[in-house]
C-alpha cells in the first residue's frame, strides 16, 4: 500500500492512504480503467473519507501540497500497474478549488520531465460556482494537451450536470451511482439517455453504483459498456488489485 505521513499544519498524526476501485468492460469482461481515492488513517485506526478530511486539509493550507501528492502517487501508481501489464488509466479526483493555476503549473512541470501523462486521468468532482465556468475550462482544455484525460465525475448531481457537460471539455462521462437507486422507469430512461448522448459526442460512458447482478443485465440491454461499483469491485491497495490482474497470455480475469 502507498502510505505517506501528512501531518503538515494539520495539527492531526495521520497516514494517508490510496486505494483503488477498477472500471469495468461488460462487453471485454475485464477490468480497464482505475479510480484512486484518498484515506487518511489515524494511529487509532480511524479511516477518514474525503468529506471528511479535505475540508481538514483546506483549514491548514496544505490544499496544494494534498493535490500535488495525489498527482505524485498516480503517476507512481501508473507505472507500477504498467510494469504489471495493466495499461488502463490511473484516475484522480479533482473539485473547483483544486483546479487551478497553481495545479496545472505543477502538472506543466512534472510533463516536462516524463513527458507523457498519456495514462492519467482527472475526474471533476464538484466545482465551485464562485469559479468563472471559462476559466476551469481553460484549464482543462490545457491540462488535456498535456495528454491527461477528463472525466466528468458523478455527473447527475449538484453543479457535475448540464452546465459542466456543455462548457468542460472531457473524454469520459461517469454518471453518478443514485441513477442506479432510481425506480425501474427513470433508470432506464436515464441510462438510455446517457447511452444515446455519449456516442452521439463520441465519449466514454461510466454508470456508477452497479452492485445488483440483476442491473447488469439491464445496463447491457441499454448498450452500457462500462461499469464501476461494489458488485466487481470495492476500493483496495495497489498490491492487492495486481493480484487480480491476469497472467501473462490470459485475455480476461473472470
Amino acid at each position: 500500500m502507498n502510505c505517506t505521513k501528512f501531518s503538515k499544519g494539520a495539527g492531526h498524526n495521520t497516514k494517508l492512504m490510496m486505494y483503488l476501485q477498477p472500471q469495468f468492460n461488460l462487453k471485454e469482461q475485464k477490468f480497464t480503467d482505475v479510480e484512486l481515492l484518498v484515506r487518511f488513517k489515524r494511529d487509532n485506526g480511524e479511516v477518514l473519507t474525503p468529506d471528511r478530511f479535505l475540508p481538514m486539509v483546506r483549514r491548514s493550507n496544505i490544499g496544494q501540497e494534498f493535490t500535488n501528492w495525489t498527482i505524485n502517487q498516480a503517476l507512481e501508481i501508473s507505472d507500477k500497474l504498467c510494469s504489471a501489464g495493466f495499461k488502463g488509466k490511473v484516475a484522480i479526483n479533482m473539485d473547483g478549488e483544486q483546479l487551478n493555476e497553481q495545479t496545472l503549473s505543477y502538472l506543466q512541470n512534472r510533463h516536462s520531465c516524463l513527458n507523457t501523462f498519456k495514462n492519467i486521468e482527472i475526474e471533476v468532482t464538484e466545482y465551485l460556482r464562485t469559479t468563472p465556468v471559462n476559466i476551469t475550462a481553460n484549464l482543462l482544455n490545457q491540462m488535456q494537451e498535456l495528454g491527461i484525460s477528463i472525466s466528468i465525475d458523478d455527473f447527475g448531481i449538484g453543479s457535475n450536470g448540464l452546465e459542466a457537460l456543455l462548457n468542460f471539455p472531457f473524454d469520459k462521462l461517469k454518471a453518478d451511482k443514485s441513477v442506479m437507486s432510481a425506480d425501474s422507469v427513470k433508470r432506464e430512461a436515464i441510462v438510455k439517455s446517457l447511452v444515446g448522448m455519449t456516442l452521439a459526442m463520441n465519449k466514454s460512458l461510466v454508470v456508477e453504483g452497479v452492485e445488483n447482478p440483476d442491473d447488469v443485465i439491464d445496463l447491457e440491454e441499454w448498450g452500457v459498456l462500462n461499469v464501476q461499483g461494489f458488485l466487481y469491485a470495492k476500493p483496495m491497495p495497489l498490491t492487492q488489485f495486481i493480484g487480480l490482474l491476469p497472467a501473462p497470455g490470459r485475455e480476461k480475469i473472470v
